[in-house]
């Protein structure tokens, strides 16, 4: 079971990226264990719930996993799942769309 990412728009995207459950619990133990304060990354801490990213609020996202990116420089997966993330919420951005979040 992963959470999933996905770009939903009017062009019929259909990209997406699943976050596995382990890299789930790494970066949200990082966060609650450090007290940080990450408003829309916040949005998906419940792995069983469902977020939504609006256009207006997909650039605030972006600049939170960027801020998150370099606490996890060392932590090759959590990294790459943060880039993948990151990138996705760019490409909703360009295109118009919204983000996703779902468990699958």
């Amino acid at each position: 079971m992963s959470y999933d990412f996905q770009i939903d728009n009017d062009k019929g995207d259909t990209s997406l990226y699943s976050l596995e459950v382990e890299v789930h619990s790494s970066i949200f133990k990082f966060i609650h264990g450090n007290k940080l304060d990450f408003p829309f990354v916040n949005r998906f801490s419940d792995y069983y719930s469902d977020a939504k990213f609006s256009e207006k609020e997909l650039s605030s996202l972006i600049d939170e996993i960027e801020s998150l990116e370099s606490h996890f420089s060392c932590s090759g997966s959590t990294l790459a799942a943060l880039k993948e993330i990151k990138k996705l919420a760019s490409q909703a951005l360009a295109k118009n769309g919204v983000l996703r979040g779902y468990c699958d």
